[in-house]
């Protein structure tokens, strides 16, 4: 007889959210007209979905995954199969990692940054063309954030034929801008997953490890960060700053 039954993983859920609402606090940002703005977060969830849709008889792991500087949440982490299209030798492509690990009876939240996807933005800030670069602007490295931007890639869309003075001179975002956001997201997940799965008969010290975990993106290296709150642990600015 098989005693875990409820521990078979039949289907995977896919839910986003918008976190609550925040205001900008004075000095996160490089440009001060963003001070005080509201803002919010998208996360993008993928979730096991177990047999007869009964909690598993303790608490999956929960991770929280960090898109790099190029592509948002959802397109780095649960890129969907095009249709038709297979494997060499056939099958599936399996392209989404979120859904690899939620077969695998992990729950993925990948939340888009603050500046991605459909996160905010802010009109002065990315939501405007004119702040992309021009050729007289300076850049550290022209590789990563090249010149004249609005001539070479936004001039007839949405630009139609005329170059825009930046509305913001400041670039848009730090480091420590997205380390607040992750801390949001992470106890986000905590609470989501606590709620989800607080009939499983696992005592509550055995709750699962979180994990807040960069596995993509342009920028090299990676990192992998334990963050419970019950220990009061929450994640710190790194050294320097990412320029986006």
């Amino acid at each position: 007889m098989n005693e875990q039954v409820t521990d078979v993983v039949e289907d995977v859920e896919r839910r986003d959210y918008w976190l609550d609402e925040f205001e900008v606090p004075p000095g996160l940002m490089p440009d001060p007209q963003f001070n005080e703005l509201k803002a919010q977060i998208q996360v993008h969830r993928v979730r096991p979905k177990y047999a007869n849709d009964k909690s598993p008889s303790e608490p999956p792991p929960a991770v929280v995954l960090i898109h790099g500087r190029t592509v948002p949440g959802p397109v780095a982490f649960d890129l969907r199969d095009p249709p038709g299209v297979t494997a060499p030798g056939g099958g599936p492509l399996k392209l989404s990692v979120q859904e690899a690990l939620a077969w695998a009876g992990i729950d993925t939240f990948a939340p888009s940054l603050l500046g991605y996807g459909k996160s905010t933005r802010f009109d002065k800030g990315l939501d405007d063309p004119g702040n992309a670069s021009l050729p007289s602007d300076r850049t550290l490295i022209p590789g990563i954030n090249p010149l004249d931007q609005q001539g070479r890639m936004l001039l007839v869309n949405p630009l139609a034929g005329q170059k825009r003075a930046h509305s913001s001179t400041y670039r848009f975002a730090r480091t420590d801008v997205w380390v607040r956001d992750i801390d949001q997201v992470i106890n986000f997940a905590i609470d989501q997953t606590n709620d989800a799965y607080s009939d499983s008969p696992g005592p509550p010290s055995a709750r699962s490890p979180w994990w807040a975990t960069r596995l993509a993106g342009s920028t090299s290296g990676g990192c992998c960060t334990r963050a419970t709150r019950s220990a009061g642990t929450s994640l710190n600015p790194a050294a320097g700053s990412s320029r986006r």
